[in-house]
C-alpha cells in the first residue's frame, strides 16, 4: 500500500485536494526513481546479496557491509549526546527561585515560615535540564533512535521527527457526565465543551471562547522519532536544500475505525478504507478471515486508510488526505513549536550538481559492488580449494567398503586392509593422484579488494577490531586518517542531532502546560528535585551539544589521566579554586566527566578558606573523602592537601 501511486478520485472534491494530491502522486513518482538503489543496498544489510548470480548453492557471504554499518554505528555515536541551552539574551542567565519537590511530591514548606523552599537556579540552567530530563528517559528511546538513523543514512538516507505528544482528560469534574463534543447539522452541541453544572450555560474563557473539555492535558510528553525514508514524500520542486522546500509529506497507514475516533480529523463520515490488514495471499491461504475466525467484527477492525501528512511551509498549515478522498482529514495551522516543520534530513552523502538532486548518494551504494566483488573472489578461492584436494586412485576391489571409509576418515592409526595380487604391491595399488595448485594471485587479490573496501568506507580493520596492516607505522597511519574522516562525519550527525534537539526544546517552550518534577543542579552543584512550570523556562535559547559526548569512553584511560590533572592541580591551587578554569582545563586535558571537575573545584576552594581561617601554625587535617574527586587527590601520591596549601 504504501509507495503506490495515488488513487483517481471517485467524486468531486474540496478546494485545493486536488492539486495536493496531484503533488503527492508527484512526489511518489520521483521516490520510485531511487527506489532500486534503496532496495540493493538493503539486500546487503540482510544478507540477500547473491541472489543465485553464481548458480552454486554454497554461496560465500562474507557481510562486509552489515560490519561497516554496526562499526559505524559504534563509531560516530557510541554515546546519547547531552545538551546544552545557550542563552540568546541576558535574562537567560538570570537566577529564578525553583521550588524543591519534597519526598511527597509536593513542593517542600519551610515548617517554621510556611514558605515554599526555593533554590536559585540560572534560566538556562533550568532549561538545560528540562530538556536532559527528557531525552534521558528510558522511554524516550534516543540511543534506539540515534542508531536507526546511521542505519538509515548508510542504506538511503535518514529522517528524524520531533513533535508534542499530549494525552487529553475526558471529564472535567466526577460529578459530571462524561460526554463527547458533538457537531450536528442543526449546530454545536454544547455538552462537548465546558457548562455550567447548574445552568447547562457554556463556559467561556478570557477572550469569550468555548473551553474544548478536551483541550486540557492530563500527560504531555515529547518525542524524537525515526521515519523511514521509503515513508517521505518530498517537493518534487524543492532541490537539494531541504529548507528551500515549499512542502514535504510523510505517508502511513492507520485502520479506519482509529481514525474515525480520532478528535484530530474531521470529514470523516463518507471515509472508505483504502485496503485491508490481510492481503491476497493470506486470503487464499486461509478464506475469508470472518468465517474462520467467529468474530463478526475482525473484518472491520483490520480495515486500514493510507494518509498522507502534508506540512504546507509556504501557507503554514498541516493538511491530512487520505488516499483517494476528496475531502481534508485536517487543515489546521502548523502546530506551536513547529514553524519550520517536524523534519530534520540526514544525508551523509550528499549530492551536488547541475539538477538540484536531493536524494543523496548513499555510503552503502560505493560499498556493495565491492562487497559483491570481494564474495565473488571468496567463492573463486572455495572452488579451487575444493579442486586442490587430494584424492587417491585405486584399482578397482582393492577397497571393500568399510576399508574404503577407514582411508578417508582421517583417524589415527586406522589399519586398511589392501587387496594385492602377486604383480602389484600396495605402492602401485594405491597412488595419490596429483592436484592442480592454488592461484596465488587469487589471494593476492582478496587482500586489494579488502584494501579497496576499507578505503572506501574510511574505516580500517582496526577501527572494527581486525588488524589489517602488520607494521606499527602502518597501524597509525591508518588510525590517522581514519579518525580525521570519522571526526567529520560525526561532526555531521552532530549537527543533524543539534538541530533535532532545538526544535525539540521549542516544541516544549511553546506546549509545556503542566508542572513536572525534574533533577537539577543548584548554584553549590548539588542535584535536587525542582517542580518546573512553563515560565521558568520562558525565554530565547539556542541548543548545542558537545560532540566528545558522543564517543566512546575508556575507563581506565579516564582514571589515568584524572590521577594526572589532581597532581597538576596541586602545584596551581589557584586554577583548581576557579571552577571555570578548572572546567576549561579538564576539557582540554581529555576529562569527560566534568563533576568530577566541578567536585575538584569545591575541595581545592574548601582548602584555600581552611587555610586562612585557622590560627598561624595550625593545618587542619585532611578528612576522610566525600565524593570521587576527594578520592583521587588523597590517593595520588598522598600529600596532595599539603602541596595544595604549600602552594603560592
Amino acid at each position: 500500500m504504501i509507495g503506490r501511486p495515488v488513487k483517481t478520485l471517485s467524486g468531486p472534491a474540496d478546494d485545493g485536494v486536488k492539486y495536493w494530491l496531484h503533488q503527492i502522486d508527484r512526489g511518489i513518482k520521483l521516490r520510485k526513481k531511487e527506489e532500486p538503489r534503496w532496495e540493493h543496498n538493503e539486500s546487503f544489510e540482510d544478507l540477500k546479496q547473491w541472489g543465485g548470480a553464481l548458480g552454486v548453492e554454497d554461496e560465500t557471504t562474507i557481510n562486509k557491509v552489515g560490519s561497516w554499518i554496526r562499526s559505524r554505528r559504534a563509531a560516530l555515536a557510541f554515546n546519547d549526546p547531552k545538551a546544552k541551552v545557550l542563552p540568546k539574551t541576558t535574562s537567560g542567565w538570570e537566577p529564578i527561585p525553583v521550588p524543591v519537590q519534597g519526598p511527597d511530591g509536593v513542593p517542600m514548606q519551610d515548617p517554621m515560615t510556611g514558605e515554599m523552599e526555593v533554590r536559585m537556579v540560572e534560566r538556562h540552567k533550568v532549561r538545560e535540564a528540562m530538556l536532559n530530563n527528557i531525552i534521558s528517559s528510558p522511554m524516550f528511546g534516543l540511543r534506539y533512535t540515534i542508531s536507526r538513523l546511521i542505519k538509515a543514512g548508510a542504506l538511503g538516507y535518514g529522517v528524524l521527527k520531533v513533535g508534542y505528544r499530549p494525552i487529553f482528560e475526558t471529564k472535567y469534574r466526577d460529578d459530571e457526565p462524561e460526554q463527547k463534543v458533538k457537531v450536528t447539522a442543526e449546530g454545536i452541541d454544547f455538552s462537548g465543551y465546558m457548562t455550567n453544572p447548574v445552568t447547562g450555560d457554556p463556559v467561556l474563557d478570557d477572550d469569550g471562547n468555548l473551553i474544548d473539555r478536551t483541550s486540557i492535558p492530563t500527560h504531555e510528553d515529547w518525542f524524537i522519532d525515526w521515519v523511514h525514508y521509503r515513508h517521505m514524500i518530498i517537493d518534487p520542486d524543492g532541490g537539494n536544500d531541504f529548507y528551500k522546500h515549499c512542502w514535504v509529506a510523510q505517508e502511513y497507514v492507520r485502520p479506519l475505525e482509529e481514525v474515525k475516533s480520532d478528535g484530530l480529523f474531521k470529514n470523516t463520515k463518507d471515509l472508505e478504507a483504502t485496503g485491508d490488514a490481510y492481503d491476497d495471499e493470506d486470503r487464499a491461504k486461509w478464506g475469508d478471515v470472518t468465517e474462520w475466525s467467529g468474530d463478526e467484527d475482525i473484518a472491520e477492525r483490520a480495515k486500514v486508510v493510507r494518509l498522507f501528512e502534508i506540512w504546507d511551509f509556504k501557507n503554514g498549515r498541516l493538511k491530512v488526505l487520505a488516499d483517494g478522498y476528496g475531502k481534508y482529514l485536517r487543515d489546521d495551522p502548523i502546530p506551536r513549536g513547529s514553524k519550520y516543520g517536524p523534519f530534520v534530513m540526514y544525508r551523509p552523502n550528499e549530492i551536488i550538481c547541475e539538477d538540484e538532486k536531493f536524494f543523496p548518494r548513499p555510503p552503502v551504494s560505493d560499498l556493495a559492488p565491492i562487497n559483491d566483488e570481494y564474495n565473488k573472489a571468496r567463492q573463486q578461492q572455495l572452488r579451487a580449494m575444493k579442486k586442490s584436494n587430494r584424492k587417491i586412485v585405486t584399482k578397482e576391489g582393492t577397497l571393500d567398503t568399510p576399508n574404503l571409509e577407514k582411508l578417508t576418515s582421517g583417524r589415527d592409526m586406522e589399519v586398511v586392509v589392501v587387496k594385492v595380487d602377486g604383480n602389484y604391491g600396495v605402492e602401485s595399488a594405491i597412488v595419490p593422484f596429483g592436484s592442480p595448485p592454488v592461484n596465488e594471485a587469487l589471494y593476492r587479490n582478496i587482500d586489494q579488494i579488502a584494501q579497496d573496501f576499507d578505503e572506501v568506507g574510511g574505516m580500517p580493520g582496526e577501527d572494527r577490531g581486525v588488524a589489517t596492516s602488520n607494521t606499527a607505522t602502518g597501524v597509525n597511519r591508518m588510525a590517522q586518517g581514519a579518525g580525521a574522516r570519522l571526526s567529520f562525519d560525526r561532526a555531521d550527525l552532530a549537527c543533524v542531532l543539534k538541530e533535532a534537539l532545538k526544535k525539540l526544546d521549542d516544541s516544549i517552550e511553546a506546549n509545556m502546560t503542566l508542572e513536572r518534577a525534574i533533577q537539577i543542579a543548584g548554584a553549590d552543584g548539588q542535584a535536587f528535585t525542582a517542580v518546573i512550570d512553563a515560565d521558568m523556562i520562558a525565554g530565547d535559547f539556542d541548543v548545542d551539544i558537545d560532540i566528545e559526548d558522543l564517543m566512546p569512553v575508556d575507563s581506565a584511560q579516564q582514571a589515568a589521566l584524572k590521577t594526572q590533572f589532581v597532581q597538576i592541580l596541586g602545584q596551581s591551587p589557584w586554577i583548581a579554586a576557579d571552577e571555570t578554569l578548572a572546567l576549561g582545563w579538564a576539557k582540554e586535558f581529555g576529562i569527560k566527566d566534568m563533576n568530577f571537575a566541578k567536585a575538584l573545584s569545591r575541595m581545592a576552594q574548601q582548602q584555600m578558606m581552611a587555610m586562612q581561617a585557622p590560627p598561624q601554625g595550625m593545618v587542619p587535617e585532611a578528612g576522610p573523602p566525600q565524593n570521587e574527586a576527594d578520592a583521587v587527590a588523597q590517593t595520588a601520591g598522598g600529600t596532595q592537601a599539603r602541596n595544595m596549601q604549600g602552594a603560592t
